[in-house]
């Protein structure tokens, strides 16, 4: 064998190592966020101090919310700051 197709093996290999350790790494990251709880059911709105929170929990308060305080929930409709007179020009 050549020093040239010894180099091109060697390389190859490198690259399949590198390729390895990447493939393995994307792996382990994946475990460790299926393991630390980052996976949960889609009821699951967030985690505080280990209790599991629900959305649903979450959407009733809201609702709650809603009814006690309206006016936090609704758009304020614009209002005209300054007008105009029948001629056009401005008014204080």
């Amino acid at each position: 064998m050549s020093s040239n197709q010894l180099l091109g093996r060697n390389s190859r290999d490198e690259v399949m190592r590198l390729l390895l350790a990447v493939s393995m790494c994307a792996l382990l990251v994946a475990v460790a966020t299926g393991l630390s709880g980052c996976g949960d059911t889609k009821d699951t709105a967030a985690k505080v101090n280990g209790q599991a929170i629900k959305t649903t929990d979450l959407d009733a308060q809201l609702n709650q919310l809603k009814k006690q305080y309206p006016q936090m929930f609704t758009v304020p409709t614009p209002r005209v700051v300054c007008s105009t007179t029948s001629s056009g020009f401005l008014r204080d």
